[in-house]
């Protein structure tokens, strides 16, 4: 998934725990998006065996656990095949079951990944091979070293297996915080890795490794996430004292020139911490949306003015007691009122609202609500916005009224606006 908020506003908001390192930190578990980071590596006919190692040897040298993750498609919500549709690109190429499985770690028989990853038959093969050379790679690298080996955990990208090793009877305890929950998707298993960890030992310290922005939002930005103890690596950029670079291609041609040197971006959640609240998290959300919301751009919101409302709020919408969240619909109206900046699709009051509950679904899904029920991939999304027979969005601010209980209820999908 990714965060749709501006490059530059997204900066601001991770700018008092933004660093950067020629080197990971020091961690003793590194935790890695098993989809994202292996397809960015994924170019050209480039072997998977190269892939997979550049990733397994970033860790830190006080690194004792790794652990990859990949979606799990049983336990994914159904809202994720809607997402698929629409990022399905025209495929330049078909490939055939023999000339899937005639592929191999060492040779694609003479495809790209890009082709491969065009096709949602070709996509799953690559994630095979991807996920055979990550565990080829680790029972190599294990065999040359001296003295303990890296303890290593891999979820499968076809089914709930989860591989450990070495292979010695006993598995990692972030194994379980797996398998206990729900939720299928990379991110979100890595979420409950945070979770279990953070439980279990609040002192050891996590590198997450991935290049999906809405890491932010899962976890730094996360109350129910403790995340004292991370440190996210979402980006690798070529800079210097006063100039960053994203695109790698343009860094290899400006490094010498411009004295360019190729880092990590890191941010440190602890930093992070005044902003994580569950009404922080909902104006974060509204203001740059992720797969399964768009955010109220659309509706004549701005960017900034939903982040800079945060702080500016006059009671918070949302309150927890025993029972659950709830969210007080008049003061999240209040709070909404003065970031809107035009007045944007001012007849479509019913289309707002289907996206107001969609946001809250996401908000649900980030506040990892549901996560024990074992038929449960997800949240839930209700009907919670009301029009209150307003013709206009102006209108609706005004009359906006009720209270939403939140608590855990059986699942449904988003509403597709």
């Amino acid at each position: 998934m990714g965060w749709g908020i501006s490059a530059a506003l997204r900066t601001d908001v991770i700018a008092p725990g933004l660093g950067y390192s020629a080197t990971l930190p020091d961690a003793s578990v590194m935790l890695v998006d098993g989809p994202a980071m292996t397809r960015s590596g994924a170019v050209g006919t480039r072997p998977a065996t190269a892939i997979v190692r550049a990733i397994l040897t970033a860790a830190p040298a006080s690194v004792t656990e790794i652990v990859v993750l990949f979606d799990c498609p049983a336990k994914v919500p159904a809202a994720r095949a809607a997402v698929h549709v629409r990022r399905a690109s025209a495929a330049s190429v078909m490939f055939t079951v023999p000339q899937l499985e005639a592929m191999t770690i060492k040779s694609l028989g003479g495809a790209t990944w890009q082709q491969l990853f065009s096709t949602t038959a070709g996509k799953a093969r690559a994630y095979e091979l991807l996920h055979e050379a990550l565990r080829v790679e680790t029972i190599t690298a294990a065999a040359t070293v001296a003295g303990a080996p890296v303890r290593t955990t891999i979820t499968s990208p076809a089914t709930s297996e989860v591989w450990s090793h070495p292979f010695d009877g006993t598995r990692s305890a972030m194994a379980a915080d797996i398998e206990a929950h729900a939720y299928g998707e990379a991110e979100c298993q890595l979420a409950m890795c945070v979770r279990g960890l953070s439980a279990r030992s609040p002192d050891t310290r996590a590198v997450i490794l991935t290049i999906d922005t809405d890491i932010y939002l899962q976890t730094a930005l996360t109350p129910a996430i403790d995340a004292s103890q991370v440190v996210i690596a979402a980006a690798r950029v070529w800079r210097n004292d006063h100039t960053v670079v994203r695109l790698s291609s343009a860094g290899r041609k400006r490094a010498r020139a411009e004295q360019l040197t190729q880092m990590w971006e890191l941010v440190a959640c602890d930093a992070l911490a005044p902003i994580a609240t569950a009404g922080g998290l909902f104006f974060h959300l509204c203001a740059g949306g992720v797969d399964y919301c768009n955010g109220l751009g659309g509706y004549g919101w701005s960017q900034p003015a939903l982040v800079a409302a945060v702080a500016a709020m006059d009671a918070a919408p949302f309150s927890e007691s025993a029972t659950g969240w709830s969210l007080d619909i008049a003061a999240l109206a209040a709070a909404l009122k003065p970031a809107r900046k035009t007045r944007r699709r001012e007849d479509d009051v019913g289309q707002l609202c289907i996206e107001l509950d969609n946001i809250v679904y996401c908000w649900r899904y980030y506040m990892w609500q549901d996560a024990r029920k074992p038929d449960v991939a997800g949240p839930v999304v209700e009907c919670i916005f009301q029009s209150h027979d307003a013709k206009t969005v102006t209108d609706w601010l005004a009359v906006a009224r009720g209270t939403a209980e939140l608590a855990d209820r059986c699942p449904v999908e988003p509403v597709t606006a």
